[in-house]
Parts: C-alpha cells; structure tokens; sequence
C-alpha cells in the first residue's frame, strides 16, 4: 500500500487524518468515506466544494435573509405608523422611500440595521473557509445593502419590495420577503461548510 492511501486529507483544513478517521481532527469537518471510484466522481460536486461557492452563497444568502427581513419589518412598521401627507394629492398619504419607513421608527430602524450588519458579518465568519474569503463576502454584501436602502430608486432590487410595490399589497410584501428568507435558508443548507471539499 501507499503512504498517501493510509491517510485522509481534510478538503477544508487541509489536515493530514489517520485513514480511519470519520472526522477531521483539526476543525471536525466530515472526512470523504471511500467509494467505488465512478460513485465518487457523481458524488464530487466542484461547485458545491469549491470555498468560493460557499463564500458566494452565504453572501447571497446573507443578502436575501436581511433584505426580506427588512422588507416585512419595514413593511410592519409602515402599517403602525402614521404616513406623512402626500405633497402631490392633498388628504392622501404616501409611502415610498425606505428612508421615510426607517424614520418613522429610528429607534427598531437603527437596531434592524445593526442587527443585519452583526448577522452578515456573523455568518460569513463562520461559514466561509477563508478569512480574506468572509471579510470579502460581507463587504460586498453590506455594500450592496447599503446602496440599494440609500440610493434612490434601487429598492427595487429587493424582490418582496419590488413585489410588494408592483402588486401594491401587504400580503404580497409578507409573502414574498417569507419566500426570500427561505431561499436564503435554502442555499445556507445546500453550501453548508461541511461540504466543503
């Protein structure tokens, strides 16, 4: 037998293991069990391995959890608070900002914010391999954030806010930013890290 054959390398760490090992011992990721050689190949997924792809989906993922969350919180207290006047139809009142939405409540619009920041910068960290990698994917990701909440007209690059204005109904508002949040659960789950080869 080979030496190489007596021992597993760990695709996430890189940790030389005893050929035995179900676990890496350095950072506990799931060691490969050997297969026959053309289940292992089916089985091999570059994409979901790869720790960029990790990266790229945790930052999407990030993305769409805290912008549905934002989406129906804002939408939330929206229908709390009280609409400023509409300067263009005297007696109506107008909702179309998320600048106006946060200011009605700046106390939970200030948390919110943070919050969505810490929970970014949170999950990159521990998901991605790389430190460079979630340092990266947060960045990009609140810098997204921050552009699409404070330039004008790029709200509707959040799919439950372009939704929810396009329909104009709270339901769809609810109901969208619920489906976006379970697609970022969705792809936290598919390119979890143990996956990472």
């Amino acid at each position: 037998m080979d030496a190489a054959e007596l021992i597993k390398t760990c695709g996430y760490c890189g940790r030389e293991n005893a050929a035995d090992a179900l676990n890496c011992r350095e950072c506990g990721t799931a060691l490969e069990q050997e297969q026959p050689g053309e289940i292992r190949q089916i089985l091999k997924s570059p994409i979901a391995k790869s720790s960029a792809a990790v990266a790229i989906a945790t930052g999407l993922a990030a993305f769409l959890i805290s912008t549905g969350v934002f989406c129906a919180a804002g939408r939330a207290s929206v229908e709390q608070s009280p609409l400023p006047k509409n300067p263009f139809l005297p007696g109506e009142t107008t909702m179309y900002a998320s600048r106006e939405i946060i200011s009605y409540n700046a106390t939970v619009g200030r948390f919110l914010m943070l919050a969505i920041i810490l929970f970014t910068i949170a999950l990159c960290w521990m998901r991605c391999h790389k430190r460079w990698q979630a340092i990266l994917a947060a960045a990009i990701t609140l810098g997204i954030m921050a552009a699409i909440l404070f330039l004008p007209g790029c709200l509707i690059l959040m799919p439950s806010f372009a939704l929810g204005m396009t329909l104009d109904s709270a339901a769809v508002y609810y109901i969208a930013a619920m489906v976006q949040i379970i697609i970022g659960v969705l792809l936290l789950y598919w390119f979890r890290r143990r996956e990472v080869g």
